[in-house]
Order: C-alpha cells, then sequence, then structure tokens
C-alpha cells in the first residue's frame, strides 16, 4: 500500500525541515524506532536490536550484528541506507517482543502497540484494522503477539499480488545459467571429509570447506548410461534458482571422474523423520515445523515452482532447529506456456486426490502433502500407511479428507489442517493463507526444537557407544 494524502506528505515534509534545520532540543515523549534491514542477496537481516536478534533463528541474523544493533537502540530516527526497509516502533514495554521476517516493502510503515486501541494497534492503515477486525484474531492475542500478527498483515498485503509464470525460454535460460558445473576435483575444496550416509542415488559426506571453513554437505552421484542427466540438471537448477532461510541452499556442482559432486549446506540435525520417530511432537512444535515449510512453499509458489514431494523425509532439522525444505528431485516450473502438469510424481502416501488422478493439477498439490506430514508430525505416520499402496491411493481419492487421530488437538490445528486438504483445490489455502491462520500463533521458538535434536542425537551417541562395547 502507499500513502498517497498529500497533507501527510507536507506533514512529513515539514518534520524532517525541524529534525535536520535549526537548534535542536532534547527530545520529549518520543516512540523508539526500529529500522530493520534485510539483504536478499544472503537472506539475513541488519539493524536488529538484540532482544530481536535472540529470538530469530541465528542463520536469518547478520554475523556483524553486535554493534551496529547497539548503535540503532541507542539512536532513535537513524535509517538505514537500503531501498526495503520497515520501521517499526513499539512501545519500550514491548520492546522485548520478537520479531519474524519481515517482507520488501516500499515505504516505511509506523505502527505501535496500543492496550487502549480496540485492534491493539495505533497507526495501522484502514484497510490493515478492518482486515485484524474480521481475521478472527483477538485483542489479547495480539497483545501477546503483536510482531507475528504484523507480519500476518503484511503477508495478507503481499500476497494480494503474484508475478505471472516466466517464458518457458527464460527460465531455460536462467537454468543454464544456474548449473555451472566446475570440471574439478572438489575434494581439494575439502578438509575433514567424513561419510554421513548412503542412498540409492548416491553417497553423502559432510566437510568444512577450506575458503572459510563453512560446514557443508557434498552429495557424490556417478554417472553412467542408465543416468538421466536432464533430471540431474533440473534439481540442481531449481535448488540454485530458489535461495530462501528454509530451503537448503546449493553451493556449487563438480564434475570429476564421471561423478557428479553437488556441494550443499550441511544441515546436520537429521531429518523431520527422525525427530518423529523419536519423540511425540508438541502442538507449538508442529505449528512451528508447518510455519517454517510453508514459508518455504510461499517462496516458491510465488515463483511458480511445484516441489511435488513434501514429507518429513524430505525435511531436515539444523542443529540450530532451523528447518530447510530439501530434496528437489520432483520440482518442476511452471510457465507461461505450461501453467499446470498432470505427471504422476511424488510419493504415494502424501500424493494429493488431483495427482493420482492424473488431473491437471498446480502447487495446491504441495499444500495437500504439507497437510499430510503435518498429520504425519502429530500422529508418526500418513493416514493409510499401514494399507498396500494400490489400496492407499483408492482410499486418497474416495474417502473424506483425512483428520488428527490424536486426541485433545486444539480447534485452531485442526482448522489449520482443514484448510490444507480440502478436496477442491481451487478452494484449499494457498500458502500465504495458511501463514496467516491462527494456528501458526503457537508456533515454538526454533529454540526447542533444537533442544530435541541434541537430545536425539546424545540418544543415538550413548547407543552407538553401547553397541562398540
Amino acid at each position: 500500500w502507499r500513502l498517497k494524502d498529500e497533507a501527510a506528505k507536507k506533514g512529513r515534509e515539514e518534520e524532517e525541515e525541524e529534525e535536520y534545520g535549526g537548534e535542536i532540543s532534547s527530545p520529549s515523549a518520543f516512540t523508539r524506532g526500529v529500522h530493520v534491514e534485510h539483504d536478499r542477496a544472503d537472506g539475513k537481516y541488519r539493524g536488529l536490536p538484540d532482544a530481536w536478534r535472540k529470538a530469530l533463528p541465528q542463520e536469518w541474523v547478520a554475523d556483524d550484528e553486535g554493534k551496529t544493533s547497539q548503535f540503532l537502540a541507542d539512536v532513535p530516527g537513524f535509517l538505514l541506507p537500503t531501498n526495503y526497509q520497515m520501521t517499526r516502533s513499539l512501545s519500550k514495554k514491548h520492546d522485548e517482543q520478537g520479531i519474524s521476517l519481515p517482507y520488501n516493502l516500499q515505504h516505511i510503515t509506523h505502527v505501535q502497540v496500543d492496550p487502549s486501541d480496540s485492534t491493539g494497534f495505533s497507526g495501522l492503515p484502514e484497510e490493515w484494522r478492518q482486515i485484524l477486525k474480521s481475521s478472527g484474531i483477538g485483542k489479547e492475542e495480539t497483545m501477546r503477539n503483536p510482531q507475528i500478527v504484523l507480519d500476518i498483515l503484511e503477508f495478507r498485503s503481499a500476497g494480494c499480488t503474484r508475478p505471472a509464470p516466466p517464458r518457458a525460454k527464460d527460465f531455460k535460460a536462467a537454468s543454464k545459467d544456474a548449473v555451472q558445473f566446475k570440471l574439478e576435483n572438489p575434494l581439494n575444496h575439502i578438509k575433514s571429509l567424513k561419510k554421513a550416509g548412503e542412498g540409492s542415488s548416491g553417497s553423502v559426506y559432510i566437510g568444512d570447506r577450506l575458503s572459510d571453513g563453512r560446514r557443508i554437505a557434498l552429495k557424490r552421484l556417478e554417472i553412467g548410461k542408465q543416468t538421466n542427466i536432464p533430471a540431474l540438471e533440473n534439481e540442481i537448477a531449481m535448488m540454485a534458482l530458489s535461495k530462501h532461510p528454509n530451503i537448503t541452499e546449493c553451493i556449487q556442482t563438480f564434475l570429476w571422474e564421471r561423478e557428479l559432486w553437488i556441494m550443499m549446506e550441511a544441515v546436520e540435525g537429521g531429518a523431520l523423520c527422525d525427530l518423529i520417530t523419536n519423540f511425540c511432537l508438541e502442538e507449538d512444535i508442529v505449528a512451528y515445523l508447518c510455519r517454517e515449510v510453508a514459508l518455504a512453499l510461499s517462496f516458491l509458489h510465488t515463483r511458480s515452482r511445484i516441489h511435488r514431494d513434501i514429507k518429513s523425509d524430505n525435511i531436515l532439522i539444523g542443529l540450530d532447529g532451523s528447518v530447510k525444505l530439501a530434496d528437489f528431485g520432483y520440482c518442476v516450473q511452471l510457465t507461461e506456456e505450461a501453467g499446470r502438469r498432470n505427471s504422476l510424481v511424488g510419493t504415494p502416501y502424501w500424493m494429493a486426490p488431483e495427482l493420482i488422478r492424473t488431473q491437471y493439477y498446480n502447487e495446491k498439490v504441495d499444500i495437500w502433502s504439507l497437510g499430510i506430514m503435518a498429520i504425519e508430525a502429530v500422529d508418526r505416520e500418513p493416514p493409510w500407511f499401514d494399507e498396500p499402496i494400490m489400496r492407499a491411493l483408492f482410499l486418497i481419492t474416495s474417502s473424506d479428507p483425512p483428520s488428527f487421530r490424536r486426541k485433545g488437538m486444539s480447534t485452531e490445528t485442526s482448522d489449520w489442517l482443514s484448510k490444507c486438504l480440502l478436496e477442491n483445490p481451487e478452494q484449499r489455502w494457498s500458502a500465504d493463507q495458511l501463514l496467516q491462520h491462527k494456528f501458526l500463533l503457537k508456533a515454538a521458538k526454533s529454540s526447542k526444537t533444537a533442544a530435541l535434536v541434541s537430545e536425539m542425537r546424545e540418544k543415538g551417541a550413548k547407543h552407538q557407544s553401547k553397541s562398540h562395547n
């Protein structure tokens, strides 16, 4: 939204003249302004006060935050030199509230927590006030989670427009630029390399990059006559073109002695399926996991990409509790010429009904799979997992949408799930809509998930030690 009120504009100009011209007296009755910069190149945030930095996942905050954040906290009115800025003025009483992902705005929004206002905020644009009043989010919830509510309002505002899919030839050119193979031995760039696992497609190693010590993962694939090179190139391109805090980063690819090596960021906490196996996840952790995956899907879907294999095996958890979407082997780019797909790909128990029926489908198949992933996180397995694959596919397409088996799930959680699993994909909610739902207000901090990862690794280490003895 943009302010078009010339009177308001004139008032701001007069304020600027007062601020920079003439004698400056001691400030009085001011509200501290917090100015945050989002660097789209590395996905990190700069200018965060210390209290807010602690509330964010570590990987979202720039390493050089210490001096900057203290400076910003102490100097009201400091403005970072960037075209993508956001100012939120929170009263001192609410300074400790966390700040989550800000979205690129074309103006500066001044909003203050105000217990006397019916919405809980003063300074909201009228459009946002009306949205909040009809959202079902009560004032008490707003006062407890002001920053989350602001983020939801921004999502609602930013999600109204969506870029058109690219032309096929433009995407092909972008993919070609994204997939640049280095014809050299990747092991010359790595130290302390250890094998971390092996799958049907190849081996995975963990090590440290020599140039900067960054922890990385190396996936090794043998290139043979049966290797589907175009499919591999597509997987690499989809990862390389999808840089987001909730998506595993593809750093570099190498071709060496008939082997393809993919260098990625290391996500060492294991997959979500490991957490599900070891713990009965609480509702706030489920909300956190769903929110992080929905953020990744929002990013992909806005760019007309479909992952097509959302499940716990493909959700990686960092040691810090961060959540990363991985395995882009089935990911596809929708284009201006091909805005829908009808190929049957994915993992059966997580598939949307329209995909199984080989009907034309779009990104809403990922939303169905996200709902099944949520059931998996709660009930420890997807619906009909004990059934043979053919019968499971039949049940998915012929039965009512599934729900949680676990008793005692909140109304908000069950309602969020129902929006994921609407039979009609046109009615099924989008990722952006799901991110606005009250259920995600329950989300735990990343540190709570990190604690589970730490506990799980300790159990694994003890078990391994006993087996060796």
